[in-house]
């Protein structure tokens, strides 16, 4: 049975300025490594870095609470 076309939809291009969040939904990331690899966002974006990004709890970036509750703020 084939599936009902939906049409895809696509979110305007970002443009010099714009906010870019940085979270972690999953594991921490390497704090050294993220930001020595922002350089390129930042010079374009206005970039924000999500305070769970480096937070441990476990192989996690903080509680799972915590980490849905700043990707959805992300997405304001």
């Amino acid at each position: 049975m084939n599936a009902p076309f939906v049409p895809l939809i696509r979110p305007p291009s970002l443009r010099p300025g714009d906010r870019v969040v940085v979270v972690a939904p999953s594991s921490p990331f390497p704090r050294q490594e993220l930001l020595a690899g922002l350089g390129w966002l930042r010079d374009r974006y206005d970039v924000r870095i999500a305070s769970a990004a480096f937070a441990r709890e476990g192989f996690l970036a903080g509680s799972d609470a915590r980490r849905a509750g700043e990707l959805g703020a992300a997405m304001e």
